[in-house]
């Protein structure tokens, strides 16, 4: 319960998907969802900031856009429908406080 507490004082929002609150019990009775919500929600407070290099990770996202926007232009050529590519689905953009995780979402969904 020690710990509990001190991740809650920390940044680190103790609350699961469904909105109800992860403690000691569930880990202690091997509640399997809860417990990979939180050891997700300590990675990304504390690991995820560390370990990414936003810059390049930035590149990297745009390269991908890059290479999807000529794979579907060279589908285009040899479809031989030579005009305008499709555009891109849109999605709304994935909203997080910090950037890199945003940047990290926008580079899985790249």
């Amino acid at each position: 319960e020690r710990s509990d507490g001190d991740l809650s004082e920390g940044c680190i929002d103790l609350q699961d998907d469904s909105g109800s609150v992860i403690d000691s019990r569930d880990i202690v009775d091997g509640h399997r969802e809860k417990t990979l919500s939180l050891l997700w929600k300590i990675i990304f407070a504390f690991q995820v900031e560390v370990i990414l290099d936003e810059a390049q990770l930035r590149e990297e996202v745009n390269f991908l856009k890059r290479t999807l926007r000529t794979k579907r232009r060279l589908a285009l050529v040899r479809a031989d429908r030579a005009g305008q590519p499709s555009p891109a689905k849109t999605r709304p953009p994935y909203q997080h406080t910090s950037a890199k995780i945003t940047l990290l979402m926008d580079w899985v969904c790249a």
